[in-house]
């Protein structure tokens, strides 16, 4: 997934009030095993509303939201050329709440699809299942889920360019709760935690296992954040606070101290409204901390003016920056051999985003 053009690793996700995160490469950023059943639509973030939500992400992050309950199930199968077969299952159920209790409802999916692919070696074996428990008030939801996904698949010169049949066999478990809570005059707090746990196999010829190097690797992440906005008449405030700890074990990436980091990001913004008969003024301010064990912190301002038309029309102008530490496979590769390198002395990178823009709808 890329954003404004950025590498793939420069984009983020984020579940709720927190950011998924894969220290050893940006390839397995989005290895998110949930269902999009239980999600809402995503969000792509950018600018200042990247600075402010992202994580660990220079140029964008893709927001997700966990989708209310609802009763019922489907169940699907496909079937195509090449091999290819899927099948899927999902249900749902919910039990109505009690004078002045919560609502309770859970839901479960399991999805697999296999493919010979459209070249020869080109194949994959996708599992997927999970299942969430829900309680939900007049102002709140919480989520608690589990969830594990294993894809296996191949392609010829899938990462270099030396005529070998790759192949990549993943595993990742994904445990996460999230609580929201919202007023009616748009205030709302948020805060969620997760333990994702990523293994990779990667093989650079797979007809002989092994061959040149065997690259396994296994990381962990833990983290937590808390979000929300505070909302004043015609002013209002934004923050938010996230703390990430992960650590890595790999047969390949030895290179300099051991893989483990903890990183810690602080985000406050103030926001003004200034209403005139034709229309309004939005005024925005704020500041970010990002800090790691691994470098020093990096303070990062952004500022927004947005004009909003009686019809809908908006204008703005914004500048706001981000940023990110490299992965594990940038640091700990060999920088003199190997298929992969990498230089342990790289540092913070840092994207600065000045933007001017316009929108109104036409139809509808």
């Amino acid at each position: 997934v890329t954003i404004r053009g950025g590498i793939f690793e420069s984009s983020g996700f984020k579940l709720g009030a927190v950011a998924l995160y894969d220290p050893q490469t940006g390839h397995y950023f989005a290895e998110i095993p949930v269902s999009p059943a239980m999600l809402g639509a995503p969000r792509v973030l950018t600018g200042a509303d990247h600075a402010m939500a992202g994580f660990n992400a220079s140029v964008g992050t893709i927001g997700y939201a966990w989708k209310r309950i609802v009763p019922g199930g489907t169940l699907s199968a496909a079937v195509g050329d090449h091999g290819f077969e899927r099948q899927s299952a999902y249900v749902a159920g919910v039990r109505k709440a009690t004078r002045g209790g919560a609502s309770w409802a859970a839901d479960a999916e399991w999805t697999r699809s296999s493919s010979d692919g459209t070249v020869p070696f080109g194949d994959h074996d996708f599992q997927r299942v999970g299942a969430r428990l829900q309680a939900v008030t007049a102002a709140g939801q919480t989520d608690f889920y589990a969830g594990y996904q294993a894809k296996f698949f191949g392609w010829p010169n899938l990462y270099t360019p030396f005529g070998f049949n790759e192949t990549e066999n993943l595993q990742t478990v994904l445990v996460a709760a999230n609580h929201r809570q919202q007023s009616a005059d748009g205030s709302y707090w948020e805060a969620g935690a997760y333990y994702r746990r990523n293994k990779d196999d990667y093989e650079f010829n797979r007809a002989v296992p092994g061959a040149s190097n065997p690259f396994l690797h296994t990381t962990w992440v833990r983290a937590a954040a808390l979000e929300g906005r505070r909302q004043l008449a015609d002013a209002a405030v934004d923050y938010r606070v996230s703390a990430m700890s992960d650590d890595l074990r790999s047969t390949s990436l030895t290179v300099g101290p051991p893989g483990s980091r903890t990183y810690v990001k602080a985000a406050l913004a103030g926001e003004r409204t200034i209403r005139r008969t034709e229309g309004a003024w939005i005024l925005r301010a704020g500041v970010t901390c990002d800090d790691s064990d691994a470098a020093d912190p990096a303070f990062s301002p952004l500022a927004v003016v947005e004009w909003r038309a009686p019809n809908g029309a908006r204008s703005w102008l914004e500048y706001s920056a981000a940023t990110q530490l490299p992965t594990y496979t940038a640091l700990k590769s060999s920088a003199t051999s190997g298929l992969f390198r990498g230089n342990p002395a790289l540092g913070r990178e840092t994207s600065r985003n000045l933007e001017w823009g316009f929108s109104r709808r036409l139809i509808g």
